[in-house]
């Protein structure tokens, strides 16, 4: 797959907590030989046309998907940096794992680190509790870090839900070459790579009766899910 054509963007719509709920809303977990993933990869790549002009042909190896009254309401993708190399790293001087450990001055696995890409929602709320249930997955699966690329709609949503997001660089299109061009205005948005620490943002996420009550309510599910990442191909 090429890399050039694996970037992603923020939230389409801005989304937060004010949405309605989606009840109850419906997750999957799709790896590219998965029934139902050539539909979901069109959903984003449309969104990410409608929005940037941007022309995605390629997407993360594994797309979690929320649904609601049968439609696709929101979509993320994911990459695990122990499998393969991470599109992030294109904007970087370093391996993921050695800017983390200079910036967190902690040591820092690489199987530890996911990327989290190709990120759209068309519902208000959408992404919120696509990524409430991306927090739970992410717990169940054992991983420390989760790194987006993220535009000024996704570091509000972030700063909604974390407490200590990472600034890590800004992400340079200049540094995609010939790539650059597939990404119509997305770079205009001046987004910036930035990383969660998943255990200490899911603690405090905890300690909040109403998302603690969701996060449970996703637990079950979550472990499953994290089934489906852990035996996922890589996809380069």
């Amino acid at each position: 797959m090429s890399l050039e054509s694996c970037q992603y963007a923020g939230a389409v719509e801005p989304v937060g907590p004010s949405g309605p709920i989606l009840a109850p809303p419906l997750f999957d977990l799709l790896t590219p030989y998965d029934s139902g993933r050539h539909a979901l990869e069109g959903y984003i790549a449309a969104k990410f046309a409608t929005t940037y002009g941007a022309r995605i042909r390629h997407f993360l190896p594994c797309l979690l998907a929320l649904r609601g009254a049968d439609q696709t309401r929101a979509a993320l993708g994911l990459r695990r940096a122990g499998q393969e190399s991470l599109f992030l790293e294109q904007y970087l001087d370093e391996p993921i794992e050695q800017r983390l450990a200079s910036v967190t001055l902690q040591p820092v696995e690489r199987h530890q680190v996911v990327e989290i890409g190709n990120l759209v929602a068309t519902s208000r709320g959408g992404s919120l509790y696509l990524f409430l249930m991306l927090a739970e997955l992410l717990h169940a699966a054992g991983l420390t870090w989760a790194i987006f690329t993220a535009t000024p709609e996704v570091q509000q949503l972030l700063g909604k839900l974390a407490r200590e997001p990472l600034a890590l660089c800004e992400a340079d299109g200049r540094r995609l070459g010939d790539g650059l061009s597939e990404w119509g205005s997305y770079y205009e948005t001046r987004p910036v790579v930035t990383a969660i620490n998943v255990p200490a943002e899911r603690a405090r996420l905890l300690r909040l009766p109403a998302i603690r009550s969701m996060l449970d309510a996703y637990a079950t599910e979550a472990q499953s899910l994290a089934q489906v990442l852990r035996r996922a191909p890589a996809w380069n």
